[in-house]
């Protein structure tokens, strides 16, 4: 009797809920260095309502810590780790998804990014390279691709292209025009790979820095074979640039700003040739905004 305090319970009705079905493709694409960053790539079924992935580096203690996640459109799910030292070293990733319930799936492969270091030989402008090689495309190593950046603008296309197993290269920067240091990435290029793509994976840039150089002639003739008395100076792209030449009484007979510009023997005051004598140059850089890089020395005129 309910109206005596009593109650009334019906029979027991029980639900199965569906699991979320795990998806059939996971795959970490690629992880490449863009620029400071690193930039990381999952493939990933949506169809079965994955709706984001994990993403973790592993730290300097070998130790695998959260980045965060990103959306997944279209099966695919981009990350930027802006919080990372390229410079550091390789660095490995993995990633895992979330379920339509939110619930953590398995683990893709993992990533390491391809790292190049190098040293340069100052007095044979040579540089020597070596990197890490990249082994996680799914389609396989293509070629490695270098490229290079000599005056404050990389080259569009790569200046060699090696197979894969190759992890070094040498490159001769004697006859190119640098600003003191030449820049560059490796890239690792896919094969195509069972899902119908091919990706790449940047390294690091590396930069090998040169020590300015300024070759200067003791004699020059006006008149004869070497008619132009001009410094030639290298590995430095200077903010200004001073070539003073003075004779024996300390006046200033020639000056130009032009690095390209050397002097004829003609007295710019006056417009006549001067005489065979023993003058002063003097050549005055400025780089980096304020250092300053002298030179001076004795020139002979000789007609």
């Amino acid at each position: 009797n309910l109206q005596m305090g009593f109650g009334a319970f019906s029979n027991p009705l029980c639900f199965t809920m569906p699991q979320p079905g795990a998806p059939s493709f996971h795959y970490f694409r690629v992880a490449s260095v863009n620029q400071k960053d690193i930039e990381l790539k999952a493939w990933v079924d949506q169809s079965v309502g994955v709706t984001e992935i994990i993403f973790e580096r592993k730290d300097t203690n070998g130790v695998f810590q959260v980045l965060g996640n990103a959306t997944v459109n279209a099966n695919l799910a981009v990350y930027l780790d802006e919080d990372v030292d390229t410079q550091w070293g390789p660095w490995t990733y993995r990633c895992s998804y979330l379920d339509s319930c939110g619930n953590p799936g398995s683990y893709a492969n993992e990533n390491t990014t391809i790292f190049v270091s190098g040293t340069a030989d100052q007095y044979n402008m040579i540089n020597s390279l070596t990197w890490s090689p990249y082994t996680q495309f799914d389609g396989g190593i293509q070629n490695y691709q270098a490229f290079r950046n000599a005056y404050g603008t990389w080259e569009l296309v790569p200046f060699q292209i090696m197979p894969n197993g190759t992890y070094q290269l040498q490159d001769d920067v004697s006859a190119l025009r640098n600003n003191g240091e030449v820049c560059y990435q490796i890239m690792a290029l896919e094969n195509l790979n069972q899902f119908g793509f091919t990706d790449s994976s940047f390294s690091n840039e590396l930069c090998l820095k040169y020590e300015p150089l300024m070759f200067v002639p003791n004699a020059f003739t006006p008149d004869g074979l070497n008619p132009i008395f001009l410094p030639v100076v290298q590995n430095v792209d200077p903010e200004k640039y001073t070539f003073s030449i003075i004779d024996r009484w300390g006046q200033v007979v020639f000056e130009t700003n032009d690095p390209a510009q050397g002097w004829d023997g003609i007295i710019q005051t006056s417009g006549l040739p001067a005489t065979n004598d023993v003058f002063q140059y003097r050549i005055e850089l400025i780089i980096n905004k304020t250092d300053a890089l002298v030179k001076q020395g004795y020139v002979t005129l000789i007609r």
